[in-house]
């Protein structure tokens, strides 16, 4: 639908956001988290593109580390809600736990062939996890995954940053969640990641596990920040770290992002 009318309201003279996949990685578009990439709004563009909703989550903490670290190469993991998928997504994940209710134990030993199963995920989401966001493509990575390598690049504006991803659906309702592992072009401790972020717009540290303080995706639900936390160096590399990040993936994943690069633009004119 994107292609098909964004481009005639854009020549129409209409400033248009777009929130599909369509024009992502168009070298003409761009592809902005306003607070990591606003430079990439000057121009007054036509068309501007939101990025995918886990990217966004990714880069709320890895765009700031990386304006002060140089950030070189990227693994993420994701945990995705079913909420991605839609509201039919959410209406699978809750009628398969609703047959799937008082068979706890059975659950040890399932027969397979049993099991309640969906259009939307194809496995049973329930109880389960499914390590398939899209259809399978080249080099045996999905859809999202292959996003989540691509955008980065454009949004950081690292064309040759390494980047690999994992794409997997959980079962939860709302909130994606991501595990980073973050390697820069000079040593950086976790407590100068959390100085840097405590200070980060629209991110909200969550980094103190020992008092049970740490980011969830029930806790990032409804919220407007990225929650991050769970912030370690990774034993005998000193540019590396680990982070977790949780973000509403309807709100600054998707909605909110748009609003905001509409009122930055809109700022500029």
């Amino acid at each position: 639908m994107s292609r098909a009318v964004v481009p005639a309201a854009a020549t129409a003279g209409t400033t248009c956001v777009d929130n599909s996949s369509a024009f992502r990685m168009d070298p003409a578009v761009p592809l902005s988290i306003p607070e990591i990439n606003p430079e990439a709004l000057a121009g007054s563009p036509r068309i501007v593109s939101v990025p995918n909703c886990t990217i966004i989550t990714a880069l709320m903490p890895i765009g700031p580390l990386h304006g002060v670290a140089g950030l070189t190469r990227l693994i993420l993991s994701s945990y995705q809600s079913v909420s991605g998928a839609g509201e039919k997504g959410i209406r699978e994940l809750a009628e398969q736990v609703e047959k799937l209710h008082g068979s706890e134990d059975e659950m040890r030993h399932p027969d397979l062939d049993a099991l309640p199963s969906g259009e939307v995920f194809g496995k049973t989401i329930a109880h389960n996890v499914v390590a398939k966001i899209g259809d399978f493509g080249r080099g045996g990575f999905t859809g999202e995954e292959l996003k989540l390598i691509a955008e980065p690049k454009k949004i950081l504006g690292i064309p040759d940053l390494e980047v690999a991803a994992t794409a997997v659906r959980v079962p939860v309702p709302v909130g994606h969640s991501v595990s980073i592992h973050a390697t820069f072009s000079r040593p950086i401790t976790p407590d100068e990641a959390r100085e840097v972020l405590s200070g980060a717009p629209g991110v909200e540290l969550r980094d103190d596990p020992t008092n049970g303080v740490y980011p969830s995706p029930l806790e990032a639900a409804g919220r407007d920040e990225v929650l991050v936390g769970r912030i370690r160096q990774v034993p005998d590399h000193d540019d590396q770290l680990l982070l977790f990040a949780c973000g509403d993936n309807l709100r600054k994943g998707a909605a909110l992002d748009a609003v905001q690069i509409a009122e930055h633009l809109f700022s500029l004119a």
